[in-house]
C-alpha cells in the first residue's frame, strides 16, 4: 500500500511523503484513546497528539475539524485520538492524564480542545490550569471539578494509562507527536488538510 501511495504521487507529494512514512509495522490493537465516529468505518485512524505541541495544535483546530465533517460523520474514517505527550512532567503529562479522565464524560471532545487552546504561555499550572482551561472553554465548573476528583484518585492508574498509549506509539516506530497511524502504516509528523484527506481517499479506495 505505501508503495503504491508513493507512485501514484505527485513528485513533491511522494517527496513529503517519504519523510513521513517511518514504518510498516505489525498491526497494534489500536485499543484505548478516545474514539469518533462508526466502528464499522472501513479506515481508521490513530492520531498521537500532544496538547502542548504547537503543530499538534494547527491541526486541532485547522485540520481536524474538516476530517471531522467530511469523513469521520459520514462514517467513511473511525478515528482514535491517542496521548503522546512531549514530556513526562508538567503540562503535557498533566493534561494528558485529565484528558483520559474526560473521556468518560460526554463532554470529552470539548475538554480535549479546551487542552490544545490554552495558551501555553499561562503562569498557571496543574490543577490551577486545568480549571481555567475548562472555564475558558465555557464548560461548567462541575467538569473540572469531576476530572480533578478523578485525578487525585487515580493518579497512578492515570500515569500507567498514558504510558500504555505512549509505547504503542513507539511500537510504530514514531518519536513523538503529532503522528499518526492509518490501518498500520505510522507516519511521523504534521499534515495539512490535502495531504491528510488525500491519504485518507487512498486507504479508502484500497478498502
Amino acid at each position: 500500500l505505501a508503495v503504491s501511495m508513493l507512485a501514484k504521487s505527485s513528485e513533491r507529494a511522494k517527496s513529503a511523503l517519504e519523510e513521513m512514512i517511518r514504518f510498516v509495522p505489525r498491526r497494534v490493537p489500536a485499543s484505548g484513546g478516545l474514539q469518533l465516529g462508526s466502528d464499522s468505518a472501513p479506515v481508521t485512524v490513530q492520531a498521537f497528539l500532544d496538547f502542548t505541541c504547537p503543530h499538534c495544535r494547527v491541526f486541532e483546530s485547522t485540520v481536524f475539524p474538516k476530517i471531522k465533517s467530511g469523513y469521520i460523520d459520514p462514517g467513511r474514517v473511525k478515528w482514535v485520538g491517542k496521548l503522546l505527550p512531549h514530556a513526562d512532567q508538567g503540562a503535557p503529562f498533566f493534561f494528558a492524564m485529565a484528558s483520559i479522565c474526560a473521556r468518560s464524560m460526554p463532554d470529552s471532545t470539548a475538554v480535549d480542545h479546551a487542552f490544545f487552546t490554552y495558551p501555553t504561555n499561562s503562569q498557571k499550572s496543574g490543577y490551577a490550569a486545568l480549571s481555567d482551561a475548562i472555564l475558558a472553554a465555557g464548560l461548567d465548573t462541575h467538569v473540572s471539578d469531576s476530572i480533578t476528583g478523578c485525578m487525585q484518585a487515580q493518579t497512578p492508574e492515570l500515569q500507567q494509562k498514558v504510558l500504555v498509549e505512549v509505547n504503542q506509539a513507539f511500537s510504530y516506530g514514531l518519536r513523538g507527536p503529532p503522528a499518526f497511524v492509518i490501518d498500520g502504516i505510522a507516519f511521523q509528523g504534521t499534515m495539512d488538510y490535502r495531504t491528510m484527506a488525500d491519504l485518507l481517499e487512498t486507504f479508502l479506495k484500497q478498502r
